[in-house]
């Protein structure tokens, strides 16, 4: 619960918690945040290897006893005594919170932890999945499920029953920001054609199915929502109750990824809040070049004061910029945010003085929520120096899952004699069991989202032999709507 995005959940209790923290690989921490006031006490200690498999609690400087009790209604952030210099922290691959209240009633809400980690962008939508055609991604963690392979036929399971393979997942559901149902399908195409069911959930599938086909490796993404942290089942059914050969499914897994979201947003994003304004193909350019990975574009010292603004998702609070710096810096850099309003406000001055080629990260502060922050750069008449890369972090503010739908199938714009199989699910899980209503282009689609979110339906190729978009809506009860665009080919 206190990671999980959500303000409205909170620890409480009046005696001492600690909580264990696995993270997903080895990092040196540099801080923490906290939302809102807690009355009592937080420390943080790194749990590192000792001599002969033993291991040791290491308290973190400045994360020591940290008074919560006078906080406002906002990220506050706490950071290591050395925080300027990440390889004085130990490498944890485990950290321990301990948190202290001093009544009963006192509630600790969301959690964040900053560490340091290699500049590595999120993939988006279908990228991840691609990936994990290959092998697993850095931070991801597997379950892998039990029997290794079966049969899926009527004569194998028996009539209106399934193949049920069991797995164990360690980490907690709700900490995973995506997560994948992954197996070896033969005997039929796709994902698509076979027919699965999670933990009891909807059942999905069943689509053209091609029988004696050589499915290969199915990567199919689902909602975290419908696993469970412990034990859990996935079912297979058999598509035709008269086939007596059925279809193959071995090596079944779930691949979960933590909460990692892009920093990167593009401007087109806040179009009202970041207006054209004069030189703004050059502005774009010079955003574009802080951005691409590559260390011999960037900021010049020598073209004289320059002002680069990095958009973020909206109202999310400033947490920390890191510049990659490839030639010593002269002058000052200052950072203020630009809210919803265009204006700027909040200022923090960067010091550069003596700062080496390499990465650099700083802290921003009590920063203000915004759309953007502006990094200002003066490097003085005869300036001089190079930065190539900015990076930005933000927190969101912790009002709970933000409303999405994910579209699942088809991944690549993939269409069957004129046919396309549109699946997915709308998140978060609990707002479709309200009224939830899904559109395709203006027809409504009434009862097409299920109780768990998620939906399965065909659509035809308007134009024959022409590529086309499908664009989908969720409208929720509130009337908010949420909507993608699917292009088949």
């Amino acid at each position: 619960m206190l990671f999980d995005g959500d303000q409205m959940t909170s620890l409480i209790g009046p005696r001492v918690s600690r909580i264990h923290v696995t993270l997903a690989r080895p990092t040196a921490l540099r801080g923490m945040g906290v939302f809102g006031a807690a009355d009592g006490e937080l420390s943080v200690a790194a749990v590192v290897q000792s001599g002969k498999g033993g291991v040791t609690e290491i308290p973190l400087a400045g994360l020591q006893n940290v008074d919560l009790s006078k906080m406002p209604l906002r990220w506050n952030r706490f950071w290591t005594a050395s925080s300027a210099d990440p390889q004085a922290e130990p490498m944890a691959g485990e950290l321990i919170l301990t948190w202290r209240p001093r009544s009963g009633s006192a509630g600790l809400r969301d959690v964040e932890l900053w560490g340091t980690d290699s500049d590595r962008e999120p993939l988006p939508g279908a990228a991840l999945a691609d990936e994990l055609q290959l092998g697993l991604p850095e931070g991801a963690v597997e379950s892998w499920a039990e029997p290794e392979a079966l049969n899926v036929s009527s004569p194998a399971v028996g009539l209106d029953e399934g193949a049920v393979f069991r797995l164990h997942v360690e980490a907690d559901p709700r900490l995973l920001e995506r997560a994948f149902l992954v197996y070896e399908l033969s005997g039929l195409p796709h994902f698509s054609a076979a027919i699965r069911q999670i933990n009891g959930f909807s059942k999905q599938g069943g689509f053209r199915p091609e029988y004696s086909a050589s499915g290969g490796l199915q990567v199919e993404e689902i909602a975290p929502e419908w696993l469970f942290a412990g034990d859990n089942e996935v079912t297979f059914y058999p598509v035709d109750p008269a086939d007596p050969v059925g279809y193959r499914v071995r090596r079944v897994r779930v691949v979960g990824v933590p909460g990692l979201r892009s920093e990167t947003v593009s401007p087109a994003d806040h179009p009202k809040s970041l207006p054209t304004k004069p030189g703004a193909s050059a502005l774009a350019h010079q955003l574009a070049a802080l951005l691409d990975r590559d260390p011999t574009t960037g900021l010049d010292g020598r073209a004289g004061t320059t002002a680069v603004t990095l958009p973020s998702h909206a109202g999310d609070q400033p947490a920390a910029l890191t510049l990659h710096v490839t030639e010593a810096l002269s002058g000052s850099v200052r950072v203020t945010v630009v809210s919803d309003d265009g204006r700027e406000r909040g200022t923090q001055d960067i010091a550069t003085d003596g700062l080496s080629i390499g990465w650099h990260s700083f802290p921003l502060g009590d920063m203000p929520p915004g759309l953007a922050v502006r990094v200002i750069w003066e490097p003085g008449k005869e300036g001089g120096g190079r930065i190539a890369e900015a990076r930005l972090a933000t927190s969101p503010y912790p009002d709970g899952e933000a409303r999405q739908i994910v579209v699942t199938s088809p991944r690549h714009g993939e269409c069957v004699d004129h046919q396309a199989f549109l699946a997915g699910f709308v998140r978060p899980m609990e707002e479709s069991k309200q009224a939830v209503r899904l559109f395709l282009g203006d027809e409504a689609l009434d009862g097409a989202i299920a109780p768990d979110g998620s939906f399965a339906l065909v659509a035809t190729e308007p134009t024959r032999g022409k590529p086309w978009t499908a664009a989908l809506r969720a409208r929720f009860a509130d009337g908010d709507e949420v909507a993608t665009q699917v292009t088949i080919d």
